[in-house]
């Protein structure tokens, strides 16, 4: 074995082979372009042609995976915070600008509408004597409104179904102006939001219920002339309606964070909770307005008002909701 020169080594040998150039060798550093996996996916930064993947982007919004900024550039993040007048004013004009979406689809609501009316209507003068005069007759009668609630409640089941897919139809106009029919029925997390709504609607059930006991005595009270109107009925009436209305505000936006895809069953819940706690006021003044004056403008449109109103109020929630988690437009 040859004995290398004084102050040099073996391994001094196998750089000089490795660099016959003698370039000046250089320890590695911490730096990440010195790091072996750079470059690669994984690493701290985005591997070579990945920049801008159109596929990559569009798959993380197929499973409803947003970011800030993501779906808007330069969208602050969610402060939780509403603004009514602006998702009012969005709502209205969204609706006239993608008129051949939502104008269409308020007018197939009111067609809807009369269509389920006409339906109920058909069923009761079809097993109907309404020249009853006798017990029998008059039990007739009450089988033929049960046959109505029936389809009643047909009507109920297929709009609550339907519910869903116009939420994400919605949040979808939100999130891209260029929205239209093609957006119907896509990425919908249906049985997901359905759960949400039911729990909602349970939960709105009791408190109906808790309200229509006392308020049907009452009634009874008023029709006896010998018994006058029980307190307590009125008092448990009045707060079933207050606590109705409190609910309604505090679970307007659980099937929205259901339907955005966002969001898990449990943390829809929360989600929404938190989002209509944090703005109960503003919410509040909103549900009481529109109650107000939305039935007032139906009626003296002749139930027009229902084609541009329905489609604008779906867009405000919609507007509402992606305030709250940081994703509405400016």
């Amino acid at each position: 074995m040859t004995t290398p020169p004084h102050g040099r080594s073996s391994d001094d040998d196998d750089q000089d082979n490795n660099n016959p150039s003698q370039q000046p060798y250089y320890p590695p550093s911490d730096h990440p372009e010195d790091r072996s996996d750079f470059g690669y996916q994984g690493a701290e930064q985005a591997a070579y042609g990945a920049y801008g993947d159109p596929s990559e982007n569009s798959g993380r919004h197929a499973a409803g995976d947003y970011s800030q900024s993501e779906v808007n550039p330069g969208v602050a993040k969610g402060t939780g915070k509403i603004n009514i007048l602006a998702a009012v004013s969005w709502g209205f004009s969204t609706t006239f600008r993608n008129a051949k979406l939502w104008i269409v689809l308020g007018l197939i609501g009111l067609l809807a509408i009369i269509g389920s009316a006409a339906i109920s209507f058909g069923v009761l003068a079809a097993t109907t004597d309404f020249d009853a005069a006798n017990e029998q007759e008059l039990q007739s009668f009450g089988g033929a409104n049960a046959a109505s609630s029936m389809v009643g409640l047909a009507i109920a089941l297929i709009s609550l179904v339907l519910t869903p897919y116009v939420y994400r139809l919605a949040l979808f106009q939100v999130d891209d102006p260029a929205t239209g029919w093609g957006h119907l029925w896509k990425d919908t997390p249906l049985l997901r939001t359905l759960g949400v709504l039911i729990v909602a609607a349970i939960v709105n059930g009791i408190v109906y219920l808790l309200t229509m006991v006392p308020l049907n005595q009452a009634l009874e009270d008023l029709v006896d002339p010998d018994l006058s109107v029980s307190a307590s009925a009125v008092l448990f009436t009045v707060l079933g309606f207050v606590v109705m209305l409190i609910w309604s505000v505090l679970s307007m936006f659980m099937a929205w964070a259901a339907a955005s895809g966002q969001f898990g069953f449990g943390e829809s819940l929360k989600t929404g909770w938190n989002i209509g706690k944090g703005n109960f006021g503003k919410l509040l003044l909103f549900v009481i307005a529109f109650q107000l004056i939305a039935p007032l403008a139906i009626l003296l449109t002749f139930l027009l008002g229902i084609i541009v109103i329905f489609p604008a109020y779906t867009l405000m929630l919609a507007h509402m909701f992606r305030q709250a988690v940081g994703t509405a437009p400016h």
